[in-house]
């Protein structure tokens, strides 16, 4: 009798053992595992060289101000029409093109209520050859063109090192994401995210304004464009290991 229920015992034991074991394996298998530490790092990279202007785009200006609007919108537009008529007979000049036309009225007494009118138009080209700077400019301040505008220096080599300013940029910017990885004691992995910053060159358009006066004759528009820095920067955004 007393073995049959020392049997009965520990056949029940047993069974409450089996049945606890799946509940058991089941949390287990919920629990989440641990995760490893991970994050990212986000630096910039940059390159850029000194390239030799080779050409230019300008931008003149006809401004004229009348107390009869036709006869402001008369000089105005004559004197711009005689300037690319003399353009574009040049060889060494390209991309002519009209880029704004003005016509607008202004107090000119406060008192009386007494108007004029101010016309103004603006053209753009490119010259191919910069030795001719100071003789195209002085030709069309001969035809009556006042004013210049934007003056910018380019480079036809510039294309040429785009392909080279990125890759030195990537690496510039991978060597700063290893360096400040390695003081926090982790890897630089994958990059995660690319976005590229430049525009081709050029940081931004080189200025140079100036308004022609009654001695611009004897001191001549001379330009000395010298060197051109031109730039390629990214932004790289690495997984940290």
């Amino acid at each position: 009798m007393k073995r049959n229920m020392l049997g009965r015992i520990v056949f029940q034991c047993i069974m409450g053992a089996a049945l606890l074991m799946p509940a058991a394996n089941l949390m287990a298998q919920d629990e989440p595992a641990p995760k490893k530490a991970s994050g990212t790092i986000a630096v910039s990279g940059s390159a850029d060289m000194n390239i030799v202007a080779d050409h230019v785009a300008i931008q003149i200006v006809a401004d004229h101000t009348d107390a009869n609007a036709r006869e402001a919108y008369k000089m105005t537009t004559e004197e711009m029409s005689k300037a690319i008529a003399y353009l574009k007979k040049r060889g060494d000049i390209e991309n002519i093109k009209t880029t704004q036309v003005m016509l607008h009225p202004r107090v000119r007494d406060y008192k009386s209520g007494a108007k004029e009118y101010n016309a103004r138009q603006t053209l753009n080209f490119e010259l191919k050859k910069l030795e001719n700077y100071d003789e195209v400019m002085l030709s069309l301040i001969d035809m009556g063109i006042n004013g210049v505008g934007n003056v910018q220096f380019k480079s036809t080599e510039e294309e040429n090192y785009e392909e080279a300013l990125m890759r030195k940029a990537v690496q510039d910017a991978r060597k700063k994401a290893v360096i400040l990885a390695s003081e926090l004691g982790q890897e630089v992995g994958a990059a995660k995210v690319i976005d590229e910053q430049g525009n081709g060159g050029f940081p931004g358009p080189m200025y140079k304004t100036m308004m022609m006066d009654n001695d611009v004759e004897s001191s001549g528009p001379s330009v000395s464009p010298g060197t051109l820095k031109i730039t390629k920067s990214i932004q790289i955004q690495f997984e940290l290991k």
